[in-house]
């Protein structure tokens, strides 16, 4: 399911850029993506199995695909200058409050009225309302970028700064764990669903709070060195999962939430500076993404399954450490002379 969702969410979200490129519009590829996602939530509901779920996973990830390369095209585009990165990290921060929002009335309702499954249906159904709510925040507050000059075609001509940046991202996508990958860790160790619950809160307090710090200190630094820092907070995420205890459960998620945060911030700050065909870099971006990171899910979960999660933790510690090594080693290698 993991692998599909992230697969759907990221390979097609090069139409997106590439659509907003081409008519100069972000905003109707705005409504689409969120009003896909807002009709999609809502009909797990009526789901009887993980073959039914995988699907509308992937139909709700697919508004998301839509919308994200314009969403992030306008973000570049309307942020004060010198101020990109601020303007990503005021965006995760306010996302994540979203998410965190989310999981704190999950936990009240859970708390309140039990885990059963037609409570669960019950909150699926219920999630119309903030999709609602939502779409005419979207179509009432949001004003567009537009221009008058439009792209007879969509040039992929990916500058060379963001090459480097871009593929090591991708990379490291390949042996890091998803989210859905710690609950499962979580899970696994014996930990109940409140508890769960209150560690991805933990997680998303942890990105609310360092979003935005994230951000000036993009704007004011080069971004490539922030990224040593969020990738090794990754692969400390991961070591931190080969040890027991809620503890240690703890100060993985919370490592993991601060790597998400360095680590996106970062890569989207590069993009939005340097890019120039900014919706087309950022699809092009997300479609390379959605290989590393799928390829990554199906080979954690097939090792996991067959191995054991000790297997699966080991690989994705060892490549992300890897993938760690060669960025610090690019970033720090002699510079030939200009003379």
């Amino acid at each position: 399911i993991t692998a599909v969702s992230t697969f759907t969410s990221y390979l097609l979200r090069i139409g997106g850029g590439l659509l907003s490129e081409r008519y100069a519009r972000n905003k109707p590829f705005l409504i689409a993506g969120y009003g896909i996602s807002a009709v999609a939530k809502p009909l797990f509901a009526f789901s009887g199995g993980w073959v039914s779920v995988a699907g509308l996973r992937a139909f709700e990830r697919l508004g998301k695909a839509v919308r994200a390369a314009p969403k992030d095209r306008l973000i570049s585009q309307s942020a004060p200058k010198g101020k990109t990165g601020r303007s990503f990290g005021l965006h995760k921060m306010l996302d994540v409050t979203g998410e965190m929002g989310g999981m704190v009335v999950t936990l009240l309702i859970l708390t309140v009225f039990g885990s059963s499954e037609s409570v669960f249906r019950n909150m699926f159904r219920l999630s119309l309302i903030p999709g609602v709510v939502a779409l005419l925040i979207l179509l009432l507050a949001v004003q567009d970028v537009t221009s008058t000059k439009k792209s007879k075609r969509t040039r992929f001509a990916v500058e060379r700064p963001l090459l480097q940046p871009m593929l090591l991202f991708v990379a490291f996508s390949i042996f890091m764990f998803s989210e859905p990958f710690f609950v499962l860790r979580a899970e696994e160790s014996g930990i109940v669903i409140s508890g769960i619950l209150l560690l991805l809160i933990s997680m998303k307090l942890t990105q609310i709070l360092l979003s935005y710090r994230v951000g000036m200190l993009l704007d004011q630094n080069e971004p490539q060195r922030l990224l040593s820092v969020g990738y090794g907070l990754g692969v400390l995420s991961l070591l931190s999962l080969l040890l027991s205890g809620t503890a240690v459960m703890l100060l993985g998620f919370v490592l993991y939430g601060a790597h998400v945060v360095i680590i996106l911030n970062g890569i989207r700050t590069i993009i939005g500076r340097e890019a120039e065909d900014k919706g087309a870099v950022f699809g092009l971006f997300y479609l390379l993404y959605a290989l590393g990171s799928a390829a990554g899910a199906l080979i954690i979960g097939f090792l996991w399954q067959w191995l054991g999660v000790g297997v699966a933790l080991t690989f994705s510690a060892a490549g992300a450490a890897v993938v760690l090594g060669c960025h610090i080693l690019l970033l720090y290698r002699p510079r030939p002379s200009k003379n």
